[in-house]
Order: C-alpha cells, then structure tokens, then sequence
C-alpha cells in the first residue's frame, strides 16, 4: 500500500468535522495544518489588535483631549471586547484540539490519556499562580511568587517540547489498537522493531 496524500482544505476539514471524535487515528499532516494554521492567525489577531488599540485610542484622544478618563474608559471597553472575543474562540477550539491531539497521540501508539497531562498541568499551574498573586502584594511580589513563575515556566516548557516531540513523529505502522494507519502505509514498508520498546506506549 502507498501513502495517501492530504492537501491544506483535506486537513482542516478534518479538523472541524473530528470536532468531538475522540477516537481512531490522526497523522502528522492533520495535527500540524490545523495547528499552525492558528499560530498564524492569533498572531494576526494580535497584530491587528495593537493596530486598532492605537487607531481608536489616537481618536479618542484627540476627540477629547483634556478628558483622560474618557479615552482611558473607551480603550478599556476595546480592550475588554478584545479579550471576550479571544476568549471566545479559545473556548471554541479547545474541544477540537483536545480530541486531534488524543487522536495524533493513538497514531504513535499512545494512549490519548496523555493529552490530558498536555493540557490539565499548565491550567493548574496558571490557577495556583494566579492564586499566589492575589494573596500577595502586586507593588512587591513575593519570593515564592516569583519561584513559582519560574517552575511553572520551566515545567510549561518542558511538557510543551515533550509534547511537540511525540506529535512530530510519524504514523505508527500498519493496524494498532486504535485503528488503521490513517496514511494507508503498509507495516512491510515502514516496520521499526525498536518503537515496540517504548514505555509510554501503553
């Protein structure tokens, strides 16, 4: 059998039409189309919120110049719709990531339950800095406050190159527990005996 090819729309489909499918079998080329797909439009969504943000705050001051407050108020509701919406779409493709993830992790041979690690960690991790902060003095923060920041980063980014790594790694070959090979590859043509010995496969 021959790898099946899949374009850009083929995996975006996919994407949305997975969207509570948290089963089979998902291949590389559907995990990372959808993934930097919004890499790249968060990052216009920010550009284009710097844009506005100044635009509308240049009109607000020069509407009414003597009056902070007002510029400072209408910038604030911008800001404040600016954050609902971008909240908005996170909430929307939570789900979907969540379950391409699980489905990219059946792929390599994992069980889906490590997207739950992926994802659970850095929501606790935010949660219990976010409580660290509150308690303690914003003007001087705390020691531990700033010890936390840390070990948070650093666990963050750990998970999220453990994460990058198993995600990049290529359809595991033929039939496993989780379904076909969603590339239609042949386990004669791409067999590798020493990806049976890998620990987390369970």
């Amino acid at each position: 059998m021959y790898e099946q090819p899949m374009s850009f729309w083929k995996a975006t489909a996919l994407f949305w039409s997975n969207y509570f499918n948290f089963s089979g079998r998902s291949r590389r080329k559907e995990y990372w189309v959808p993934f930097f797909t919004q890499l790249v439009l968060y990052f216009f969504f920010f550009i284009a919120f710097v844009v506005f943000t100044i635009i509308i705050g240049t009109a607000a001051v020069a509407a009414a110049p003597d009056d902070a407050y007002t510029s400072l108020g209408i910038l604030s509701v911008f800001g404040f719709m600016g954050l609902m919406f971008f909240l908005l779409i996170c909430l929307v493709l939570i789900i979907p990531n969540l379950s391409l993830l699980v489905r990219r992790l059946h792929d390599t041979g994992r069980s889906g339950k490590w997207a739950l690690l992926f994802y659970l960690v850095p929501m606790i991790l935010s949660w219990i800095s976010m409580i660290i902060n509150n308690f303690g003095n914003q003007q001087d923060p705390s020691v531990l406050s700033f010890v936390f920041q840390l070990f948070a980063f650093v666990v963050n980014l750990v998970l999220a190159i453990w994460c990058i790594v198993w995600c990049a790694q290529d359809s595991e070959p033929g039939t496993n527990k989780w379904g076909p090979n969603p590339k239609a590859i042949g386990q004669d043509r791409y067999y590798n005996p020493y990806q049976q010995n890998d620990p987390y496969r369970r």
